[in-house]
């Protein structure tokens, strides 16, 4: 087992893992700082939730394009 193939397991399964978790945790705070009226009339949870909005496509575009790039070798700017 070379290092470069254990590198390009570790981005793939671990990338897999950050983008799990990071849309389930994203998708969490914006449930809970939408639904819950206490939380909706401050401007601290307003901009949480415009943050977790752009965190979860941050982590769709930006994580699976490092995933695909690095884990596969597919350059995705030669499309």
């Amino acid at each position: 087992m070379s290092l470069l193939y254990l590198s390009q397991q570790i981005t793939i399964y671990g990338g897999l893992i950050l983008v799990t978790i990071g849309i389930f945790g994203n998708s969490m705070n914006i449930l809970v700082f939408s639904t819950i009226r206490s939380y909706r009339t401050t401007p601290c949870s307003f901009y949480f939730l415009i943050s977790s909005i752009f965190n979860i496509a941050y982590v769709t575009i930006n994580l699976i394009s490092r995933i695909v790039s690095t884990g596969y070798g597919i350059d995705l700017t030669h499309t």
